[in-house]
C-alpha cells in the first residue's frame, strides 16, 4: 500500500483524480486518524477554475508535484 503524503501547503500544485489543481487552502485534520481537508482549483484547460475539496488522507494516490514535475508537465 503506497504512503499517502502529508497534505500539501497552499500555492503548491498537487495531482489528483487525474487532473491538476492549485491548492487554495488546508483544513488540517484535528485529531490522529481524521482526514484535513484540502481546497483546490482545477488547473487543467477543460475545467480551469472548477473547485474541487477532498479529504487528503481519503484520496487514492495524491502527489504533490515538485517544480520540475510541474514544468514538465506544462
Amino acid at each position: 500500500m503506497a504512503m499517502i503524503p502529508a497534505p500539501p501547503a497552499p500555492g503548491q500544485i498537487v495531482r489528483v483524480r487525474q487532473r491538476q489543481y492549485l491548492v487554495e487552502d488546508v483544513v488540517k485534520a484535528p485529531l490522529f486518524g481524521d482526514s484535513s481537508i484540502v481546497r483546490m482549483a482545477c488547473l487543467d484547460d477543460d475545467a480551469q477554475g472548477q473547485p474541487l475539496d477532498v479529504l487528503w488522507e481519503k484520496e487514492v494516490d495524491p502527489e504533490i508535484l515538485s517544480g520540475e514535475s510541474w514544468q514538465s508537465l506544462a
